[in-house]
């Protein structure tokens, strides 16, 4: 079997179990510290999960199509990655929010001539 492709779905499914964590977690502090907070996303934030999206299923597939698994697997492994991922952007709360994050800081970034 293909080590890249074992290394990936490990770290993809720590990365998974990591963001699902600190999204349960903050909601617990937020639950015992009786605050409600409620946001609604821009049309911009959205274009930025959409994009990271796109990028993170493009290398998905990228890296599930050239293993060395049985087709039928790719099948069933793809599947299942399709929906962790649009768990992962667009419905766990810390990791959009670190998305969110990641894009302002990227078009941010003053350039120096």
């Amino acid at each position: 079997m293909d080590s890249k492709f074992i290394i990936f779905e490990v770290a993809f499914i720590f990365l998974i179990i990591y963001a699902l964590f600190n999204d349960k977690r903050s909601m617990w502090i937020n639950k015992n510290r009786n605050l409600k907070i409620e946001v609604t996303r821009g049309e911009g934030s959205w274009n930025y999960l959409v994009i990271a999206f796109s990028i993170a299923l493009s290398i998905l597939f990228f890296i599930i199509k050239p293993a060395d698994i049985p087709y039928i697997c790719k099948i069933i492994i793809g599947i299942i990655d399709f929906f962790l991922l649009i768990y992962l952007v667009f419905i766990n709360g810390w990791f959009r929010n670190k998305i969110v994050g990641w894009a302002n800081k990227i078009r941010n970034i003053k350039e120096v001539h």
